[in-house]
């Protein structure tokens, strides 16, 4: 189903929302948006929301599982304004973002879905959960000139490591307050959850940045 904007899709289907896990994708550019969608959809979401100024050519099959709406993600804050948009409707919902050319995975995900990962969750009374994101860089350039090699991805060697977070006030580092950190992009965030939604705010794989 397509939706001219935000506003006209929470007037329809808001209610529809409070019923997940659902996925959040957010279209950029061209790169990898039909394996993106497939991915996400073969996970198991409830709702896989498609946010885009417009889409390449993509298979019904695919398009048939997911609901389009008309986004231009290039505005200032336009990403944290639709979130933040979308969060009252989504409260007790797991949600999880990401952009096109972007993966999510977890422990056994070939063979779990994302629903039986959150009833986990769920049963553990948690409201968030740690992810990382992880840049995946194309081998050869010449070969993945966008920067995408899927078949062949390589993580940046620098590796991974995780620096205290300091106290607004004392500027003293904080008890188990960490900024997690991958290679030299810097790209790994915690999730915290918003206004009730239980939030996924990264995921594990992800296009380089060239």
């Amino acid at each position: 189903m397509d939706f001219s904007g935000l506003n006209e899709f929470i007037t329809a289907q808001g209610a529809s929302l409070k019923k997940g896990p659902i996925a959040i994708i957010f279209v950029e550019d061209d790169v990898e948006v039909e394996s993106t969608l497939a991915h996400h959809i073969a996970l198991g979401f409830k709702q896989v929301l498609v946010l885009a100024p417009r889409l390449p050519d993509i298979s019904d099959d695919v398009l048939i599982d997911v609901t389009t709406i008309t986004f231009d993600p290039f505005q200032k804050y336009a990403v944290r304004d639709a979130i933040n948009l979308l969060m009252p409707h989504m409260a007790g919902s797991w949600v999880f973002t990401c952009f096109n050319a972007e993966y999510l995975y977890f422990p056994f995900s070939e063979s779990r879905s994302f629903g039986e990962l959150v009833e986990f969750h769920t049963e553990e009374r948690r409201d968030s959960m740690l992810t990382y994101v992880v840049d995946a860089y194309a081998r050869d350039l010449t070969q993945a000139p966008d920067g995408v090699d899927r078949e062949n991805a390589f993580l940046d060697k620098a590796g991974y490591y995780a620096l205290a977070r300091p106290d607004p006030e004392t500027r003293h580092p904080m008890e188990r307050q960490l900024n997690f950190s991958v290679g030299s992009s810097g790209d790994m965030r915690n999730s915290c959850p918003m206004n009730g939604a239980k939030l996924i705010a990264s995921q594990f794989s992800r296009r380089a940045q060239i």
